[in-house]
């Protein structure tokens, strides 16, 4: 896919040379709030090299996190802290500053955030090797049916689900904005990139392809289609959205070769 770029969520940096520190600064919600902190660090001669914050907020404060880089400043690691509050000691939008200690074997990382979220619910991040074990360890636990089944089983309950959510949280009626939604999110939490290539709500038929699926990138050389927790998740999703019955079949498949992985989506036969 084009015009995409990888972005690293684990706020862990290595800092052999403690150069490093972790900040966190509660600014006031205010245009150029941030800009009048950046400008005196810039003068101090410390780079940012990391930045972070809540995505959107309505508070009238906003809490943001940076790495800071004193390598190439005359301000020693130690006392960042005090330098800092001095240099926003004038300026009315900040709250609060804090800067993190340097943690062992030569780490820096963001030990103040916890738990994560997404909107009001906990998030918890798996990297491809925990879910590969997650996965697999499943299959190679039990017999490979069996565990598809339940594989596929867990996968309807959470489109199910998801469909609820997007009712309860974004008050999603119709199919199209909960289709969005899928979409959307799917995207943003790294599920894979979600295309509906057509609806057709009057006959509940759906035909779906997604590029780079979490499950099926896990599975290489494959004869078959290996998706079975996201084709559950669809087949749950289109169930309650069109309050029917529906199956989802995967035709192609990215574990086998193919491009992507396509699913075709109709009602399940009596």
């Amino acid at each position: 896919m084009e015009n995409l770029r990888p972005l690293d969520l684990s706020r862990v940096v290595r800092d052999r040379n403690e150069t490093i520190l972790f900040t966190s600064l509660e600014l006031k919600n205010k245009p150029g709030a941030l800009m009048s902190v950046l400008v005196p660090l810039a003068k101090l001669n410390v780079n940012v090299i990391g930045i972070h914050s809540d995505a959107v907020t309505s508070e009238d404060y906003i809490e943001v996190s940076l790495f800071l880089d004193v390598r190439n400043s005359r301000i020693k690691s130690g006392d960042l802290k005090k330098v800092l509050e001095e240099q926003v000691r004038l300026l009315d939008v900040v709250k609060e500053v804090k800067v993190f200690d340097h943690l062992p074997h030569g780490l820096d990382a963001d030990l103040y955030h916890f738990p994560l979220k997404v909107h009001e619910r906990r998030a918890v991040v798996f990297t491809e090797v925990v879910l590969r074990d997650l996965i697999l360890g499943l299959r190679n636990t039990l017999e490979i049916s069996a565990a598809k089944t339940i594989l596929w089983l867990q996968g309807k309950e959470i489109g199910k689900n998801l469909v609820e959510y997007y009712e309860k949280y974004y008050d999603a009626k119709s199919v199209k904005e909960k289709l969005a939604l899928f979409e959307i999110y799917s995207f943003s939490l790294g599920w894979g990139i979600v295309s509906f290539e057509s609806i057709n709500e009057e006959r509940k038929e759906a035909k779906v392809r997604i590029y780079n699926s979490f499950e099926c990138s896990l599975f290489s050389k494959s004869k078959q289609p290996e998706s079975q927790l996201f084709r559950g998740i669809l087949s749950g999703f289109f169930s309650k959205s069109f309050n029917t019955e529906i199956d989802a079949i995967e035709e192609e498949c990215i574990a086998k070769g193919d491009a992507y992985c396509s699913f075709t989506l109709s009602p399940k036969e009596q």
